[in-house]
């Protein structure tokens, strides 16, 4: 995993184009193998956000930016 993850990472780094991984490293082994293989992240986002506070969030942008969706298709984003 960690090789595919470096290839990875050093396409973008050749072509000059930022990237994110998510949801990746998992254990401390994984973060310390990516460390080893020159691979140093600048930041790291954490979002621990309830499923329901989230989907709610997404469903309020879009009324408020008054999107095309109908309401049927609004209520869909909350399930």
């Amino acid at each position: 995993m960690i090789d595919l993850v470096k290839k990875q990472v050093e396409q973008f780094e050749k072509e000059h184009t930022s990237w994110v991984i998510e949801g990746f490293p998992r254990t401390k082994v994984q973060a310390l193998a990516l460390q080893k293989s020159g691979i140093i992240p600048d930041r790291f986002i954490l979002l621990n956000v309830e499923r329901e506070a989230s989907l709610s969030q997404v469903k309020n942008n879009l009324i408020a930016a008054k999107t095309a969706f109908s309401e049927e298709e609004l209520e869909q984003v909350a399930e």
